[in-house]
C-alpha cells in the first residue's frame, strides 16, 4: 500500500497530474519558486490545469495513443482513484496550482545522481492536505522549522508552510529550503519570467529555467569559458508546447550584452531563419546565415582544443594555401541555407554564397 501511495505522489510531482478547481484564485508563481536558489541549475514549472485548452491534445486523440485510449486526465483518475484512502477529487481539492520542481545545485544539467532535488506547490486546501496525509501509513511528524510542519514519508521529507507544501530527500534540504524562501536572493518569478521571456507561456505544459554558468565548471566544458560568448552566459529558459502530434520544445539562452558584439555570437542577431524543411524521419535545421555560425564554432574550437587534429588541419590549409580560413571559406556561406540528416548517417545541404 505504501507503495502504490509513492508512485502515486511520484506520477504527480513528475507529471503535474492534476485539474483546476472550481474558480477558486491561482497561486503565486513566486511563492514556491522562493525555495529555489537563483543559481539553481533546473527548475520546471509544470501546468496543472488539465482542462485548459494546453491539455486538450492530451486529453483528445493524442492522449489517447498514449494512455490506452483514454485522455490524460481520465488515465491519471483510473491511476489515483483509490478509496477510501485517496480519490482524485481529494486530490482536485488540494492542488490545482503551478507545481515547481527541480534541484537546488548550480550543476542540475549536468549528469550526476547526487544533485538535491526540490518539489514545491501551494495547495488549495491546507486542512484537505492535512487529512490527506494522515491517511498515509507510516507517516511520522519530524518536528517544525519557521513555524512550518515537518514530516516524514517513506524516506522522503515533506513539509506544510503556510499553503505551500514542499519535498526533498533529506530533512537538511527541507529546512534550507525554508530558510532560503524567508531571506533575500531566492528565486523570484520576475527572474523566471526573464529568463523564459519571448516563449510561449499561455500554451506550455513545462516551463523551465537554469543558471548556465554552472554548466561551464564541468571539467569538460570548462575549455569554452574563454569563449566571449560563453563567459557572457547567464541563464536559459524552455517552453514545451504539443501542436497537434507534435511536442515543441523552445529554448533560449540569456546573456550579459556588455562586451559583446554581433561577431561574438552563434546566430545572426535579429533575422528570423528560412522556413523549415519537413521531411519525415529526418533531422532538418535552417539557418538565416551559415556562416555566422560555423565562424562561432572554429572560434570555439580554436579556444578550447587548440592543440586538436581539426584546429591543426585548418591551420596547415591556411598556411599552404595563403588563405585566412574564416574569411575566404567559412565566410562566403553567409546566405539562408537547409540541411537535413536522416538516421542513416546520409547528409544534404544548400546554401546561398
Amino acid at each position: 500500500m505504501v507503495g502504490r501511495i509513492v508512485g502515486i505522489c511520484a506520477a504527480l510531482a513528475c507529471a503535474a497530474t492534476v485539474g483546476g478547481c472550481g474558480d477558486e484564485p491561482a497561486g503565486s508563481l513566486g511563492t514556491p519558486l522562493a525555495y529555489f536558489p537563483t543559481d539553481a541549475g533546473a527548475v520546471a514549472v509544470v501546468s496543472t490545469d488539465l482542462d485548459s485548452s494546453r491539455y486538450s491534445e492530451l486529453n483528445g486523440s493524442l492522449g489517447k495513443a498514449l494512455f490506452d485510449g483514454q485522455g490524460l486526465k481520465d488515465a491519471i483518475r483510473n491511476e489515483a482513484d483509490h478509496p477510501p484512502l485517496v480519490s482524485f477529487g481529494d486530490l482536485e481539492k488540494v492542488i490545482g496550482n503551478d507545481l515547481v520542481v527541480g534541484t537546488t545545485a548550480p550543476e542540475g544539467l549536468l549528469p550526476g545522481n547526487d544533485r538535491p532535488w526540490l518539489a514545491a506547490l501551494e495547495v488549495r486546501d491546507v486542512s484537505r492536505l492535512r487529512d490527506l496525509l494522515n491517511r498515509v501509513p507510516g507517516k511520522r511528524r519530524d518536528g517544525e522549522a519557521h513555524g512550518a510542519e515537518i514530516y516524514s514519508i517513506d524516506g522522503l521529507s515533506v513539509a506544510i508552510d503556510d499553503k505551500v507544501a514542499v519535498a526533498a530527500e533529506s530533512r537538511d534540504d527541507l529546512v534550507a529550503a525554508l530558510d532560503r524562501a524567508r531571506e533575500p536572493g531566492h528565486l523570484t518569478e520576475a527572474q523566471f519570467l526573464a529568463a523564459t521571456e519571448g516563449l510561449p507561456s499561455d500554451d506550455a505544459i513545462v516551463r523551465g529555467y537554469g543558471d548556465l554558468r554552472g554548466v561551464f565548471e564541468h571539467p569538460l566544458l570548462t575549455r569554452f569559458q574563454s569563449v566571449e560568448w560563453v563567459k557572457a552566459l547567464r541563464t536559459g529558459g524552455l517552453a514545451v508546447s504539443i501542436d497537434g502530434m507534435k511536442l515543441v520544445v523552445d529554448a533560449a539562452a540569456n546573456t550579459d550584452p556588455r562586451g559583446l558584439g554581433p561577431a561574438d555570437l552563434p546566430l545572426l542577431e535579429g533575422d528570423a531563419p528560412p522556413p523549415l524543411p519537413s521531411v519525415p524521419g529526418r533531422i532538418t535545421s535552417a539557418s538565416a546565415n551559415q556562416s555566422q555560425t560555423t565562424v562561432f564554432l572554429l572560434r570555439a574550437f580554436r579556444a578550447a582544443y587548440p592543440n586538436s587534429h581539426f584546429v591543426r588541419d585548418v591551420a596547415a590549409i591556411e598556411r599552404e594555401l595563403h588563405i585566412d580560413f574564416e574569411r575566404e571559406v567559412l565566410r562566403q556561406f553567409n546566405g539562408p541555407s537547409a540541411s537535413e540528416l536522416d538516421l542513416a548517417g546520409g547528409f544534404a545541404a544548400r546554401s546561398a554564397v
